[in-house]
């Protein structure tokens, strides 16, 4: 099997394990200063009982045959595109469930966004960029440019 030779171009470190590093040797460091972490995330909350609930019923069901159901829909399901455009329209925004798309997250909408073009193409990225745009670029074998952020 041919390995992508892209890989190879990928930075050594990955950025949030650095992040994670600094992290503990400033708070080692400064023990008694409080740090909001903005980085990667800072889940400081339990789902909802809820939330738990009801992905507990939906495992249940795919447990029994009579109430297994396989795949969503493609597009999502439509109770929940449904509830969607709902509460944009309750706010006085136009929304039809028909153009609600429901995905696993924007990071891989976007992969395969840009796996659409050819890899000769040029990607024009913001600096700072969230990681995983650049590595995708890179792994593609597309050429970065980017976009350094001022403050203005």
């Amino acid at each position: 099997m041919k390995v992508n030779h892209h890989a190879l171009e990928l930075e050594q470190n990955y950025l949030f394990s650095e992040v994670a590093k600094r992290i503990r040797a400033f708070q080692a460091a400064h023990p008694a200063r409080e740090l909001l972490k903005l980085s990667i995330g800072d889940v400081t909350r339990p789902l909802a009982k809820i939330i738990t609930d009801e992905m507990k019923a939906a495992a249940e069901d795919m447990s029994h045959a009579e109430t297994f159901h396989g795949y969503g829909a493609e597009q999502g399901e439509p109770f929940l595109r449904e509830a969607i455009a709902g509460y944009y329209q309750k706010r006085g925004i136009e929304a039809d469930p028909a153009d609600v798309f429901i995905s696993d997250g924007a990071k891989c909408d976007l992969g395969n966004l840009c796996d659409l073009f050819d890899a000769d193409n040029t990607v024009l990225l913001p600096d700072p960029v969230y990681p995983v745009y650049y590595d995708t670029s890179i792994m593609a074998g597309r050429r970065v440019i980017f976009s350094r952020g001022t403050k203005e």
